[in-house]
């Protein structure tokens, strides 16, 4: 069975803006997020899903797996149900970009 975890990300946030890109002992939320996720070794693929360039470059640059997304979506459900429809898998778990701090054992 693959499960695939989704992480919604985006800069342009109403409390915090730009809070995913802030600096954590070295690396933007949304990295310690990425890399927190794939290191509880629950998921088939890991993927950040993000309507933000500097979201997805940073993704990249450290080879972890994203897609960009082209419309300019309100929410992280939105963004959720647009990457679904380009992946074929079996099961889906929506994480938030802002849990850098999560593990195996919070899942």
């Amino acid at each position: 069975m693959k499960i695939t975890a989704l992480i919604p990300a985006r800069l342009n946030s109403s409390r915090f803006n730009g809070k995913l890109m802030m600096d954590l002992c070295g690396k933007p939320v949304i990295t310690r997020t990425y890399e927190a996720v794939l290191s509880s070794n629950l998921f088939s693929l890991v993927i950040v899903v993000t309507q933000d360039n500097e979201i997805y470059k940073e993704i990249k640059s450290n080879n972890g797996n994203s897609i960009l997304i082209e419309k300019d979506y309100n929410s992280g459900t939105d963004r959720i149900a647009d990457a679904c429809s380009r992946l074929e898998t079996d099961v889906i778990v929506n994480i938030q970009g802002d849990e850098p701090f999560i593990d195996e054992s919070s899942l």
